[in-house]
């Protein structure tokens, strides 16, 4: 919400004022590609206004938010720090390259090789993906290359964020200046000769290049992901269908392949989606646990595309370190390959690039995870609720109760319902000390039916979903939620132990990325403040998106929106703060759109007016002593609420907390004369302290460390678009059951 808007919502007279969280009209029944193609069209405006400041100022554009050569230590570790290798330097594209071009022929599987860095599954997704038409161009959004500006888009936590980087890269060989004076006699102390051969060309990129020489996406593309989620580092080691989701807004789905009942309909329904032609509205990759005939084991390989031949059915599959293949069956030059099946008849051609055959038998007998994310045309909407929940304290009973949903449909429908957690990868160190592992049932509403409940496949993944048809009505869905402490011994991700061999991944990194399962990797006083700023803010900027988040928590934490900023300075900006806090309650944006994320500018496609936060604000009156003469001394006074009908803080004696209204509460005195605006709403009494201590721990967390003991939660229900979801959630602690407002946030 604009500032102007906000000030007139929040000065109209409180019979005015909306009592719940209503979902804007402008904001309804966004088809997924539309918002796709707004945040392209944001993305777009922003490299142009950056390329025209560039050209006025005769500079490139040099990325104060993730400045590598200014700033190394920040943008390649996380807050473990690490040592930067002494060889590293920074050049600009035009001086590593001699003829760069973005993309040359499209991008495809073949432009990826891995460099030093853990992250084969980043690449791995990329190769996936890039099997889609076109759609690479679209996460690609525009650049410059004389301005040295490029934008991309990424999807995270129900929205899309537009990432700006300029063209500075990392390369592996120092300066000529640098180097001892024996190595300098190897190249017999010629300087252009040394440049030529260590610091020009694709070679001598340190992190991901590209197969093709001159081609400059990959290497690009990869230093934003790395800017998304804060440093480098934090891009060491993930799942395949995490990276697919952040590429595509897709739902991803990671299973056994000895799970699967039908191979044959595994094949047919799922895998031939992947057939040249057909139309691809899903993709695969695959995790071997243990190496075997040439395969890496923990190491993410892509699969490219289902054949059928002469009565064979193949799979061709990718390793995204562009080396390194398949020695089994069907392997380049293997005697499976005769005149009759030649490897042409099936677009294969024989070279140590990473790319191989395997017949569909031999997969299913080798490889021990397949990750498949579904993808979505504009016939789907979807709809999202998110809430921090705060969990029992262990040990508890492992049950339902804790938060539960409502979702109605005005008519029949397939649908998709996925429960996820954060994506808190750009503060992994932040997270708390435990993993959460999440599943749900879904009952029809008023009657003790199971419809479906979430299909388990991976414990500790970060999303659980279910494929089902819903029929017009309203349905309930109780989620359940279990945690284990974090330890060395395992992860929310593999561990990519094949990139862990000599000259893939310098043994700083190993060594940071080894210690960053650890809940503490450091003691905090030697984490660097500077950064831990940075990761606080993504942190509280991320959890925001929570209907319930309350960000008087985090103080000066939480970044701010530019847009505050915007036309006015500091003593306009602060009168209306005060005039703010002088009313009988007032709304504060939370950031979730335009807040600054480790520096860059993230913005979700709704506006922040969907995302307010309401806090109780004292009023300047003090209305303490009225209070008492009527209530008596005697009666408990509960600090951390107020009255939203009369204004009276703090409620004195027992109140009534609405289960529908975002923490809308109504005091003894204005229930017996006036009663709830909205009458057909269910009121909760809550009479002691300590009953309204569990109701504000539980919508608001634990004053100390809530990372430990809450989560944040949403769930996101796909439908088709003539038949959108409308979702409403409810928290439960103990004795108190607390009702939270629609919350739809089309993707």
């Amino acid at each position: 919400m604009a500032l102007s808007s906000l000030s007139s919502w929040l000065f109209q007279p409180d019979d005015k004022q909306e009592l719940a969280y209503e979902q804007h009209e402008q904001n309804a029944h966004l088809i997924v590609t539309e918002d796709l193609n707004n945040a392209i069209e944001r993305c777009r405006k922003r490299v142009r206004r950056i390329s025209d400041d560039c050209k006025k100022r005769n500079r490139r554009f040099r990325d104060i938010d993730f400045d590598i050569e200014e700033d190394q230590q920040c943008c390649l570790y996380g807050l473990g720090g690490g040592e930067t290798a002494e060889s590293l330097d920074v050049l600009r594209i035009e001086e590593i390259y001699d003829k760069p071009q973005f993309m040359i022929d499209g991008a495809t599987g073949d432009d990826l090789v891995q460099g030093r860095l853990s992250d084969c599954w980043f690449l791995s997704a990329l190769a996936s993906v890039s099997t889609i038409r076109d759609l690479i161009n679209k996460i690609c959004v525009d650049h410059d290359p004389v301005a040295g500006v490029y934008g991309f888009i990424f999807y995270r936590d129900g929205g899309w964020v537009d990432i700006i980087v300029d063209d500075l890269l990392f390369i592996y060989a120092p300066k000529y200046e640098n180097l001892p004076e024996k190595e300098k006699q190897y190249f017999r102390s010629d300087k252009a000769s040394y440049d030529k051969m260590a610091r020009r060309g694709t070679k001598s990129l340190y992190f991901a290049s590209s197969g093709t020489e001159n081609e400059t996406w990959v290497p690009l593309i990869e230093k934003a992901f790395a800017k998304l989620h804060g440093d480098y580092d934090a891009l060491n080691n993930g799942w395949t269908c995490d990276a697919v989701e952040s590429l595509t807004g897709g739902v991803s789905n990671c299973f056994y392949l000895h799970d699967i009942l039908d191979t044959d309909r595994f094949w047919k329904e799922e895998l031939l989606k992947l057939k040249e032609g057909a139309e691809k509205d899903r993709v695969f990759s695959c995790v071997i646990l243990n190496s075997a005939l040439g395969l890496w084991e923990d190491h993410a390989y892509s699969i490219m595309e289902a054949i059928e031949h002469k009565g064979r059915r193949f799979l061709k599959i990718r390793n995204p370190w562009g080396q390194d293949e398949w020695t089994g069956p069907w392997s380049d030059g293997s005697k499976e390959w005769t005149r009759e099946l030649h490897p042409s008849d099936i677009g294969h051609k024989f070279g140590d690039d990473g790319e191989f055959i395997m017949e569909y038998k031999d997969f299913l007998t080798t490889w021990t995870y397949v990750d498949r994310t579904r993808l979505f045309d504009d016939s789907w909407i979807v709809s999202s609720l998110w809430l921090n929940v705060t969990a029992r304290s262990l040990p508890c009973a492992w049950n339902y109760g804790d938060v539960s949903y409502t979702i109605h449909v005005d008519r029949d429908t397939p649908a998709i319902i996925v429960l996820s957690r954060l994506d808190d990868r750009h503060f992994c160190d932040l997270s708390g000390c435990f993993q959460w592992s999440l599943d749900f049932a879904v009952y029809k509403q008023g009657t003790d039916e199971l419809i479906t409940t979430s299909t388990h496949e991976r414990l500790w993944h970060r999303s659980v979903n279910v494929e089902t048809d819903l029929e017009a009505g309203d349905y309930v869905v109780h989620a359940r939620v279990d945690r284990r402490k974090k330890t060395e011994a395992h992860g929310d991700v593999y561990h990519d132990k094949s990139s862990n061999k000599e000259g893939v991944i310098p043994t700083a990194q190993v060594r940071a990325h080894e210690q960053s399962l650890s809940v503490v990797r450091k003691q905090k006083s030697s984490w660097d403040i500077r950064k831990l700023g940075r990761k606080w803010a993504a942190a509280y900027a991320s959890r925001s998106i929570a209907r319930n988040f309350d960000p008087e928590r985090y103080g000066d934490a939480i970044p701010l929106d530019d847009k505050i900023f915007k036309g006015k300075n500091l003593a306009e900006i602060q009168a209306q703060a005060n005039m703010s806090m002088s009313g009988t309650r007032s709304f504060v944006s939370s950031p979730i759109a335009s807040v600054a994320l480790n520096g860059f500018a993230s913005q979700p496609p709704l506006e922040p007016e969907s995302t307010e936060v309401e806090v109780a604000r004292e009023p300047n009156v003090d209305i303490h002593s009225h209070v008492l003469e009527k209530q008596g001394d005697t009666a408990t006074q509960h600090k951390a609420f107020k009255c939203n009908v009369c204004g009276i803080y703090p409620i004195v004696g027992a109140f009534f907390r609405c289960m529908e209204c975002a923490e809308y509460d109504i005091c003894q005195n204005c229930m017996n004369t006036q009663g709830h605006q909205r009458g057909s709403h269910i009121t909760l009494r809550v009479n002691t302290a300590t009953e309204a201590r569990k109701l504000k721990d539980q919508v608001h967390g634990h004053a100390t460390h809530p990372e430990d003991y809450e989560v944040t939660l949403g769930l996101r229900v796909y439908t088709k678009k003539e038949a959108p979801a409308t979702i409403k959630g409810q928290l439960r602690q103990g004795d108190i059951l607390r009702g939270m407002a629609v919350r739809r946030r089309p993707l």
